[in-house]
């Protein structure tokens, strides 16, 4: 009776310290990410991104501010902005429109990539959800031949790394910068 009364109140305040995420059904915490996407009225997000042409690889450092885009590497091409519109994501460098290069078979480019990440966490049709530790990693269903796997910090949400695969090969993969 006496190591009871020692260990219960042990074993509840593991439970109290431990993350929130803990236990956690990680497809509700996958609906959590939807929540919390769709709940930003002016989205941000920072990554490294690696776009994969099959031949070359091409590496930007993108900033996604509410409806612009900013380039932010490589210094080529630093400060060019691109405009997310109803018809898609168009660069745009002294009011002429650069083209970036198509990674996959439907068109989608680089640049277009933070913006679609941010649209399949926020409306995306989960395939699979788990828990790694804090890490939470979904599988977004895109099409039979896209698909995208994001990881989340468990406790915040915010995204870790994501990688876009095409017919089961990289197209474009991002590094998350908080």
């Amino acid at each position: 009776m006496k190591k009871a009364r020692v260990i219960l109140p042990i074993i509840a305040i593991f439970v109290l310290f431990s993350g929130c995420s803990a236990g956690k059904d990680p497809y509700a915490l996958a609906n959590d990410v939807k929540t919390h996407y769709n709940e930003m009225s002016e989205p941000s997000l920072t990554a490294r991104v690696t776009a994969d042409y099959g031949d070359r690889l091409s590496e930007f450092t993108l900033a996604l501010a509410g409806n612009e885009i900013t380039i932010l590497a490589p210094d080529e091409v630093s400060g060019i902005k691109a405009r997310i519109a109803v018809g898609g994501v168009s660069l745009v460098y002294s009011d002429a429109e650069v083209f970036s290069g198509a990674v996959t078979a439907n068109g989608l480019s680089p640049v277009a990539a933070l913006p679609f990440m941010l649209e399949c966490f926020r409306a995306g049709t989960v395939s699979s959800a788990w828990l790694d530790g804090d890490k939470l990693t979904v599988d977004y269903f895109i099409s039979d031949t896209i698909s995208l796997r994001a990881e989340f910090d468990a406790e915040t949400l915010s995204p870790m790394a994501a990688l876009l695969t095409e017919e089961g090969s990289r197209a474009l993969c991002a590094e998350f910068i908080n």
